[in-house]
């Protein structure tokens, strides 16, 4: 997957995604720590990336955009890099399935991931 990490998103996790072979860029990486939602929607749409975020506002975010873009949220309670590469492992491919039929995916805790009103749960 070509992915955009959001500045909540630890660089661990962004070298995890890396070496299981995920083209992915940070914008700490770009100098775009202070960009608004509007630079990273554009940035990600310009570039054909997926944005990885862990920011609970941001589904609301994606409404109001002329061109939503493609994302992964991870809703998680516990959001220590262990707990997020733990979850991303377990629900990658699934996701990656989603987000080829054009849906904004959620990973919820232990709930499996959600996009577009269709939900998959882990293993499935």
């Amino acid at each position: 997957m070509r992915l955009l990490a959001d500045m909540n998103v630890s660089c661990s996790v962004v070298r995890y995604l890396r070496d299981k072979g995920h083209d992915v860029e940070h914008l700490r990486e770009l100098k775009m720590q202070n960009a608004t939602e509007t630079e990273l929607f554009a940035r990600a749409s310009l570039h054909r990336r997926i944005i990885l975020t862990i920011d609970f506002d941001a589904q609301h975010q994606v409404g109001s955009a002329i061109v939503p873009p493609q994302m992964v949220i991870l809703r998680l309670n516990d959001v220590r890099v262990a707990r997020i590469i733990d979850q991303l492992s377990t629900v990658l491919d699934d996701a990656e399935r989603l987000l080829a039929k054009g849906a904004m995916v959620i990973v919820v805790d232990d709930q499996g991931i959600r996009g577009r009103g269709a939900t998959l749960s882990q293993g499935q």
